[in-house]
């Protein structure tokens, strides 16, 4: 929509935001669109992933509609853009997403031990004193905040935020106030493994790390099954 339409989701913003604004804005209203179909359906795993598959090509669909009307030159950079790659990573947005980062594992961590009780099921969780439906909605939040910042500045890349809590849990077990920074780190080290490779793979150029991290989740996904 920035790049075909011209369109701004908030007004008066620079130019170089208007992409990253626009991404985040409904980054955040596809998690939370996803969310409400939970909530009606029932928080259950199967309804999240079914409920995400069809936004997914929903929205993958509406895409291809503007990217057949868009000229060459405005193809060639969205198509770029959702490679997901780190070529245009600043200082400051790094800032930003450290930040948002660390305010929202703060928050994670002092629900931690509800998070705990929530693996054990919901029936153990209520005992306990959870309000199960309160502590996922409070998380799903969370979890599209982190997602939308990311996606805002460097597209999307993909495999890091599905295998990096499972490498973690492997690592260091359920307790949630260590998987949570476990998660963290080891996204990170993920991350910085796909963008040393984007650079080595071929000599003098640069893959978008998306690609190779889409690679690697192919990979991982036939060794896991």
């Amino acid at each position: 929509m920035a790049y075909i339409l011209g369109i701004k989701v908030l007004p008066n913003v620079p130019m170089e935001f208007v992409v990253p604004i626009n991404a985040f804005v409904f980054a955040f209203l596809t998690c939370m669109l996803i969310m409400f179909i939970g909530k009606i359906r029932g928080f259950t795993s199967e309804t999240l992933v079914l409920g995400g598959i069809a936004i997914s090509f929903m929205f993958q669909s509406l895409l291809a509609l503007l990217e057949y009307y868009a000229s060459e030159e405005t193809l060639q950079a969205i198509v770029f853009w959702l490679f997901g790659s780190l070529t245009k990573a600043s200082l400051f947005k790094a800032q930003v997403v450290f930040v948002v980062l660390a305010i929202v594992s703060i928050l994670l961590i002092l629900k931690s031990w509800k998070i705990t009780a929530l693996r054990l099921g919901d029936e153990k969780a209520k005992s306990l004193g959870v309000n199960t439906e309160r502590l996922r909605i409070e998380v799903l939040i969370y979890v599209s905040l982190l997602t939308s910042v990311a996606i805002c500045f460097v597209g999307i890349i993909g495999f890091v935020g599905l295998v990096a809590p499972h490498m973690a849990r492997m690592l260091i077990g359920e307790d949630q106030r260590f998987l949570i920074i476990g998660s963290v780190l080891c996204g990170g080290v993920i991350l910085s493994a796909g963008a040393i490779v984007s650079k080595v793979i071929v000599p003098g150029a640069i893959f978008p790390v998306g690609i190779i991290t889409s690679c690697s989740e192919f990979r991982f996904s036939c060794f896991w099954l």
